[in-house]
Protein backbone atom coordinates (compact mmCIF):
# COMPACT_ATOMS: atom_id res chain seq x y z
CA UNK A 1 0.00 0.00 0.00
CA UNK A 2 2.56 2.89 1.17
CA UNK A 3 4.83 2.00 -2.09
CA UNK A 4 1.17 2.33 -4.43
CA UNK A 5 -0.05 5.68 -2.50
CA UNK A 6 3.61 7.18 -3.20
CA UNK A 7 2.87 6.14 -6.76
CA UNK A 8 -0.41 8.14 -6.81
CA UNK A 9 1.38 10.99 -5.23
CA UNK A 10 2.55 11.16 -9.19
CA UNK A 11 7.04 11.36 -8.24
CA UNK A 12 7.75 12.24 -11.61
CA UNK A 13 5.61 15.35 -11.29
CA UNK A 14 7.45 16.78 -8.42
CA UNK A 15 10.13 18.06 -10.90
CA UNK A 16 7.70 21.09 -11.18
CA UNK A 17 8.54 22.34 -7.89
CA UNK A 18 12.18 23.63 -8.74
CA UNK A 19 10.59 26.20 -9.84
CA UNK A 20 10.79 27.23 -6.16
CA UNK A 21 14.14 28.08 -6.36
CA UNK A 22 14.55 30.71 -9.28
CA UNK A 23 13.77 33.72 -7.65
CA UNK A 24 16.61 32.77 -4.99
CA UNK A 25 18.86 31.46 -8.05
CA UNK A 26 18.14 34.93 -10.24
CA UNK A 27 19.08 36.99 -7.20
CA UNK A 28 22.37 35.57 -6.55
CA UNK A 29 22.35 35.01 -2.74
CA UNK A 30 23.96 32.30 -1.66
CA UNK A 31 22.66 32.96 2.09
CA UNK A 32 21.95 29.74 4.10
CA UNK A 33 18.80 30.91 5.29
CA UNK A 34 17.57 31.64 2.31
CA UNK A 35 18.51 28.35 0.73
CA UNK A 36 16.76 26.79 3.49
CA UNK A 37 13.90 28.76 3.13
CA UNK A 38 13.45 27.53 -0.46
CA UNK A 39 13.88 24.12 0.43
CA UNK A 40 11.02 24.61 2.92
CA UNK A 41 8.63 26.15 0.48
CA UNK A 42 9.68 23.66 -2.06
CA UNK A 43 8.78 20.58 0.32
CA UNK A 44 5.45 22.58 0.90
CA UNK A 45 5.05 22.57 -2.95
CA UNK A 46 5.65 18.79 -3.45
CA UNK A 47 3.05 18.01 -0.23
CA UNK A 48 0.40 20.19 -1.71
CA UNK A 49 0.89 19.11 -5.12
CA UNK A 50 0.68 15.51 -4.36
CA UNK A 51 -2.62 16.27 -2.23
CA UNK A 52 -3.84 17.62 -5.48
CA UNK A 53 -3.22 14.50 -7.74
CA UNK A 54 -4.67 12.35 -4.83
CA UNK A 55 -8.02 14.44 -4.92
CA UNK A 56 -8.23 14.76 -8.99
CA UNK A 57 -7.88 10.63 -9.27
CA UNK A 58 -10.67 10.47 -7.04
CA UNK A 59 -12.64 12.46 -8.64
CA UNK A 60 -11.88 11.21 -12.01
CA UNK A 61 -11.43 7.21 -10.90
CA UNK A 62 -14.65 6.18 -13.03
CA UNK A 63 -13.46 8.15 -16.20
CA UNK A 64 -9.57 6.37 -15.26
CA UNK A 65 -11.06 3.47 -15.46
CA UNK A 66 -12.19 3.61 -18.85
CA UNK A 67 -9.56 4.64 -20.13
CA UNK A 68 -6.42 2.24 -21.70
CA UNK A 69 -3.55 4.13 -19.96
CA UNK A 70 -5.14 5.75 -16.70
CA UNK A 71 -6.94 2.71 -15.72
CA UNK A 72 -3.55 1.43 -14.58
CA UNK A 73 -3.19 4.04 -12.00
CA UNK A 74 -3.27 3.57 -8.03
CA UNK A 75 -6.70 4.60 -7.09
CA UNK A 76 -8.41 3.71 -10.79
CA UNK A 77 -6.99 -0.06 -11.01
CA UNK A 78 -8.34 -0.57 -6.82
CA UNK A 79 -4.55 -0.98 -5.31
CA UNK A 80 -5.48 2.76 -3.18
CA UNK A 81 -8.88 2.87 -1.86
CA UNK A 82 -10.47 6.18 -2.90
CA UNK A 83 -11.14 6.64 0.90
CA UNK A 84 -7.17 6.51 1.71
CA UNK A 85 -6.54 8.81 -0.79
CA UNK A 86 -8.90 11.70 0.32
CA UNK A 87 -7.40 11.22 3.94
CA UNK A 88 -3.89 11.18 2.50
CA UNK A 89 -4.74 14.33 0.87
CA UNK A 90 -6.15 15.90 3.18
CA UNK A 91 -3.03 15.27 5.68
CA UNK A 92 -0.43 16.23 3.03
CA UNK A 93 -2.43 20.01 2.73
CA UNK A 94 -2.56 20.41 6.24
CA UNK A 95 0.95 20.00 6.45
CA UNK A 96 1.91 21.86 3.54
CA UNK A 97 -0.32 24.85 5.18
CA UNK A 98 1.47 24.53 8.27
CA UNK A 99 4.92 24.10 6.85
CA UNK A 100 4.59 27.35 4.65
CA UNK A 101 3.18 29.31 7.41
CA UNK A 102 5.93 28.12 9.90
CA UNK A 103 8.07 29.86 7.38
CA UNK A 104 6.30 33.16 6.63
CA UNK A 105 2.46 33.41 7.01
CA UNK A 106 2.86 35.32 3.17
CA UNK A 107 3.94 31.82 1.77
CA UNK A 108 1.13 30.15 3.40
CA UNK A 109 -1.36 32.57 1.62
CA UNK A 110 0.20 31.75 -1.96
CA UNK A 111 0.04 27.53 -0.74
CA UNK A 112 -3.62 28.60 -0.01
CA UNK A 113 -4.51 30.22 -3.30
CA UNK A 114 -2.36 26.84 -5.31
CA UNK A 115 -5.06 24.96 -3.50
CA UNK A 116 -8.29 26.96 -4.28
CA UNK A 117 -7.49 27.12 -7.47
CA UNK A 118 -6.47 23.39 -8.35
CA UNK A 119 -9.60 22.46 -6.27
CA UNK A 120 -11.50 24.34 -8.85
CA UNK A 121 -9.83 23.01 -11.56
CA UNK A 122 -10.14 19.82 -10.68
CA UNK A 123 -13.85 20.20 -9.71
CA UNK A 124 -15.28 22.24 -13.02
CA UNK A 125 -12.18 24.58 -14.26
CA UNK A 126 -10.49 21.96 -16.29
CA UNK A 127 -13.51 21.27 -18.52
CA UNK A 128 -13.57 25.12 -19.31
CA UNK A 129 -11.43 26.16 -22.49
CA UNK A 130 -8.81 28.96 -21.94
CA UNK A 131 -9.76 29.05 -18.05
CA UNK A 132 -7.95 25.11 -17.83
CA UNK A 133 -4.97 27.14 -19.56
CA UNK A 134 -4.95 29.55 -16.56
CA UNK A 135 -4.88 27.25 -13.42
CA UNK A 136 -2.39 24.94 -15.21
CA UNK A 137 -0.29 28.41 -15.83
CA UNK A 138 -1.11 29.70 -12.41
CA UNK A 139 0.47 26.69 -10.39
CA UNK A 140 3.77 27.42 -11.83
CA UNK A 141 3.09 30.90 -11.30
CA UNK A 142 2.61 30.54 -7.76
CA UNK A 143 5.67 28.22 -7.33
CA UNK A 144 7.96 30.86 -8.83
CA UNK A 145 5.73 33.29 -6.38
CA UNK A 146 6.76 31.30 -3.21
CA UNK A 147 10.36 31.12 -4.04
CA UNK A 148 10.46 35.27 -3.94
CA UNK A 149 8.23 35.22 -0.34
CA UNK A 150 10.35 32.00 1.36
CA UNK A 151 13.39 33.95 0.45
CA UNK A 152 12.09 37.37 1.59
CA UNK A 153 13.05 38.73 -1.35
CA UNK A 154 10.96 41.68 -3.04
CA UNK A 155 8.96 41.17 -6.23
CA UNK A 156 10.50 42.29 -9.82
CA UNK A 157 7.46 42.51 -11.88
CA UNK A 158 10.44 41.24 -14.67
CA UNK A 159 10.73 38.09 -12.93
CA UNK A 160 6.52 37.47 -12.83
CA UNK A 161 5.99 38.54 -16.12
CA UNK A 162 8.82 35.74 -17.44
CA UNK A 163 7.50 33.26 -15.28
CA UNK A 164 3.65 33.68 -15.97
CA UNK A 165 3.89 33.98 -19.90
CA UNK A 166 6.30 30.73 -20.00
CA UNK A 167 3.99 28.99 -17.61
CA UNK A 168 1.08 30.34 -20.44
CA UNK A 169 3.15 29.29 -23.32
CA UNK A 170 3.49 25.64 -22.01
CA UNK A 171 0.15 24.75 -20.79
CA UNK A 172 -0.84 26.40 -24.53
CA UNK A 173 1.83 23.94 -25.80
CA UNK A 174 0.41 20.95 -23.67
CA UNK A 175 -3.18 21.21 -24.79
CA UNK A 176 -1.99 21.69 -28.16
CA UNK A 177 -0.17 18.21 -28.64
CA UNK A 178 -2.79 16.28 -26.84
CA UNK A 179 -5.18 18.03 -29.11
CA UNK A 180 -3.01 16.84 -32.21
CA UNK A 181 -2.55 13.49 -30.61
CA UNK A 182 -6.41 12.93 -29.77
CA UNK A 183 -7.38 14.28 -33.39
CA UNK A 184 -4.65 11.40 -35.18
CA UNK A 185 -6.55 8.84 -32.66
CA UNK A 186 -10.07 9.79 -32.76
CA UNK A 187 -10.31 9.52 -29.07
CA UNK A 188 -9.95 12.80 -27.19
CA UNK A 189 -8.70 11.86 -23.85
CA UNK A 190 -9.77 15.22 -21.95
CA UNK A 191 -13.53 16.67 -22.35
CA UNK A 192 -12.11 20.37 -22.79
CA UNK A 193 -10.08 19.34 -25.87
CA UNK A 194 -13.39 19.06 -27.78
CA UNK A 195 -13.69 23.16 -27.14
CA UNK A 196 -10.65 23.87 -28.75
CA UNK A 197 -9.53 24.02 -31.99
CA UNK A 198 -5.46 23.94 -33.49
CA UNK A 199 -5.61 27.35 -35.36
CA UNK A 200 -7.09 28.80 -31.79
CA UNK A 201 -4.24 27.09 -30.35
CA UNK A 202 -1.68 28.80 -32.66
CA UNK A 203 -2.98 31.72 -32.43
CA UNK A 204 -2.20 31.75 -28.70
CA UNK A 205 0.61 30.72 -29.04
CA UNK A 206 1.85 33.16 -31.54
CA UNK A 207 0.20 36.05 -29.17
CA UNK A 208 2.16 34.70 -25.62
CA UNK A 209 5.43 34.23 -27.51
CA UNK A 210 4.75 37.64 -29.08
CA UNK A 211 4.25 39.44 -25.74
Amino acid sequence: MPFELIQACRPRQWTKNVLVFAAPLFSFRLDKDIWLAACGAMVAFLLVSSAIYLLNDCLDVEADRAHPAKCRRSIASGRVRRRTALATAALLAVLSLLLSWAITPALAGVVLSYVVIQVAYCLSLKHQALLDLFCISSGFLLRGMAGVLAAGLSFSPWFLLTVGLLALFLAIEKRKAELRVSTDRGVFSRHVLKRYSLPLLLRLESLVAKI
